[in-house]
């Protein structure tokens, strides 16, 4: 995971003080997986379940690998020459933090936890990314996925 929490100052809400060390994943992921590096690359840098640094050992990857790359803020202008191909899965703040108390609980433990990061941290910076980003409109696909038995695909 290449996220990382500035705990000095967990009120400010913005993705470039609070998400993720960009210089960091290009260096030691992305640029090493791009088409002119040298393919060795490592898989992580920061544990959010620790909310600590993560060390992993440099890996090499073959010369047809072909990243996958499944998370949040990556359609941020400094990213986007990377992806080939985008996908931008749309749900609702509303569902979200619904799945997020289902699925969180066992790794935060409580429930006021779990909505407090969604509240105060991860909506607002969401909602901040999707207002400077656009990320639904930059997509080469979105997935409407508030009802995921009947998820919607948008092709572009």
């Amino acid at each position: 995971m290449w996220c990382y929490f500035d705990s000095v100052h967990p009120s400010i809400i913005h993705p470039n003080l609070v998400s993720f060390d960009y210089p960091a994943l290009k260096k030691l992921l992305l640029d090493p997986l791009s088409e002119n590096g040298d393919l060795y690359y490592q898989t992580a840098l920061f544990d959010f379940r620790t909310d600590a640094n993560a060390h992993s050992s440099l890996e090499i990857a073959p010369d047809n690998a072909i990243l996958l790359f499944d998370g949040v803020f990556l359609q941020r202008p400094e990213l986007t020459t990377y992806w080939d191909f985008t996908i931008f899965v749309d749900v609702s703040f509303e569902v979200a933090l619904a799945r997020a108390l289902e699925r969180d609980l066992r790794l935060f433990g409580d429930r006021a936890v779990v909505l407090e990061r969604y509240q105060k941290r991860y909506i607002p910076a969401q909602q901040l990314y999707m207002d400077l980003c656009h990320p639904r409109d930059h997509a080469n696909l979105v997935v409407e996925n508030d009802d995921s038995l009947n998820a919607y695909l948008i092709f572009k």
